[in-house]
């Protein structure tokens, strides 16, 4: 066991990589990449009688419950394609580039 300053005693390898991780790397909002991989698939605008509205607005808006199953299909697309990373069962994610960066910034050559 050892005392992890700012995060307590840790009593295994994955403690302290999530510390690590947690403290070093950025995690991944995923409301806003989701919604900025939906603007690249759908950058259009989309006519509703007189009124021309923001598409992705559109989805959001109108069927919440499609959005949110669309972005966890598209997490879960992202962490079988190795894009993503998760330790805490989805409370956060990072980028797997984020992590490789840390690591090569900080392993001993």
């Amino acid at each position: 066991m050892r005392l992890l300053p700012g995060h307590g005693c840790e009593y295994g390898t994955e403690f302290i990589i999530e510390a690590l991780l947690g403290d070093n790397v950025p995690s991944i909002d995923l409301e806003a990449e989701f919604e900025e991989f939906m603007r690249e698939c759908y950058p259009e605008t989309t006519q509703v009688a007189w009124m021309t509205l923001d598409t992705i607005s559109i989805c959001k808006e109108m069927d919440p419950i499609a959005w949110d199953l669309s972005q966890a299909e598209w997490v879960d697309q992202q962490i079988s394609d190795g894009e993503m990373f998760t330790l805490n069962n989805g409370s956060t994610y990072f980028r797997v580039t984020d992590i490789e960066s840390f690591i090569e910034k900080n392993s001993a050559n």
